[in-house]
């Protein structure tokens, strides 16, 4: 720790190089002296330290002994930081936590802790363990829903085998329902952010109805926008449209027994999407290559795969022709004025075909075939809004009405005994979400590419855990 900044007193015991061989002072009093000296530089060298020295404060946050039991990294985020940070989800809670990533992409979300994750395979679990109130949350889709009372956040980096099964190779996140407090409390919270219009309300009531139980109600409600402009389609997106309701009620008859039973249900839906293009790289032109030059535009032969234009795959016929050991002349299969893909990138490709300005009725041959022109009764397109941006601007082109709607239900009941040191703990829950999803496989504003995709996942859990003293048998 640097408590202190440069300074031209040195921190360390001062040496003077006294020389009292001419002194008139008696040899008696010369060891006074160097004491009197000493005495009196280090004073001073003392009071100009102290004053360049900063205030430092260390603060410390205490947390379970839980979470230091289990001797692994972790990392606890309480309500209040909660409410403080604005975090609403998992994605937001990684900005807070090192090691800890969420991706979207364009038909998946992939959580990954210290570069660890299962990827957007719809076919496996994530190797991030997403927990609430102890109970598994495996499909990658349920990382997108949306944060509702929470009363913490905790994130263990690591594999967690033993703790949380194998659902957490790489680690897990723990998410904690809030419960009432033993006397009456209300509470709401509202937002809003005028770049998105984003608005957002939540309201929180704790009731006691009993001595020994209680009961909270928590309703929250968002709609957002979106940040992302689809110049295609003239909107934003993700527009956000979320719905959610939890009641969790709390029994505690004595201090040996805690009962919590939770209901929840909610719906988070989006148009649109935060997915843009930021790079489009064009092909090599096959024209330019040393060994076309020479060979008067003619491939250098196939006697292997790999072998025709050189030693590798260099453009799109490349790939249709070199694997089938063919010797092909570039001369005739396709115009070296006219080529594809080289020399220009995929967007551009797609946008001449808009544009394109040839008289009525040329043939023009590419790739091995032959396309008409432009109508003249229509004459040359115009191409679509968006279709060349290849940078990061905020800004999108995609045609499709992209939409995902999501469904949720949950009903969870933890049940903990203490028995002195020992403590027995039930969790049992169903779970059951739905989502459809139309997603612009292709990115860009032509009618490419569309993928529609939905699962129904439905989930019985139960779970028995009992914890005996340290140092015990068992």
């Amino acid at each position: 720790m640097r408590i202190s900044e440069g300074t031209d007193n040195p921190a360390y015991p001062l040496c003077l190089p006294l020389n009292f061989a001419n002194s008139s002072v008696p040899k008696r009093n010369t060891s006074l002296l160097v004491i009197f000296a000493l005495i009196a530089v280090s004073l001073a060298s003392q009071k100009n330290h102290a004053q360049e020295v900063e205030e430092v404060v260390i603060q410390g946050t205490q947390t379970e002994n839980a979470a230091l039991d289990n001797l692994v990294s972790a990392a606890v985020l309480d309500a209040e930081k909660l409410a403080d940070a604005g975090i609403e989800n998992v994605e937001d809670v990684a900005a807070y936590v090192p090691n800890l990533v969420l991706s979207e992409t364009d038909t998946g979300t992939n959580i990954v802790i210290r570069g660890i994750g299962a990827g957007v395979n719809q076919g496996f679990d994530q190797s991030v363990g997403l927990f609430i109130d102890g109970v598994p949350l495996p499909r990658g889709q349920m990382a997108r829903a949306p944060f509702l009372d929470l009363a913490g956040v905790r994130v263990l980096r690591g594999p967690q085998y033993v703790k949380d099964g194998h659902y957490s190779i790489a680690g897990s996140v723990h998410l904690l329902s809030a419960t009432a407090d033993d006397a009456f409390s209300a509470g709401i919270s509202a937002a809003y952010i005028p770049s998105q219009n984003d608005r957002k309300l939540l309201l929180t009531t704790g009731l006691p109805l009993a001595e020994w139980a209680t009961l909270r109600l928590a309703f929250q409600g968002q709609q957002s926008d979106g940040y992302i402009e689809n110049v295609a389609r003239d909107e934003f997106g993700p527009a956000k449209d979320e719905l959610l309701f939890r009641s969790v009620f709390s029994v505690v008859p004595n201090d040996n027994l805690s009962l919590k039973i939770k209901f929840e249900i909610g719906s988070f839906d989006s148009t649109g999407r935060q997915i843009e293009i930021l790079d489009s790289q064009p092909t090599p032109d096959y024209r330019l290559f040393p060994e076309v030059i020479a060979n008067g535009g003619r491939s250098t032969g196939a006697a292997s795969p790999f072998s025709g234009l050189g030693s590798a795959y260099r453009n799109e016929i490349d790939y249709a022709l070199i694997p089938l050991r063919t010797v092909y002349d570039w001369s005739v299969l396709q115009t070296p004025s006219e080529p594809i893909f080289a020399g220009r990138s995929y967007l551009q490709v797609l946008s001449d075909l808009y544009t394109d300005t040839a008289p009525y009725g040329q043939q023009i041959t590419a790739g091995g075939g032959t396309f008409p022109t432009a109508d003249p009764a229509i004459g040359p397109l115009s191409a679509p809004p968006g279709i060349l941006d290849d940078r990061v601007d905020f800004k999108r082109a995609a045609d499709a009405a992209e939409y995902s709607e999501n469904d949720t239900v949950n009903f969870t009941g933890n049940l903990n005994y203490w028995l002195g040191d020992h403590e027995l703990a039930l969790v049992a829950s169903y779970i059951k979400y739905e989502v459809d999803e139309l997603i612009d496989s292709d990115f860009t504003p032509l009618p490419g590419l569309e993928t529609i995709q939905s699962e129904e996942f439905s989930q019985r859990f139960y779970k028995f855990d009992y914890n005996s003293p340290k140092g015990g048998f068992i």
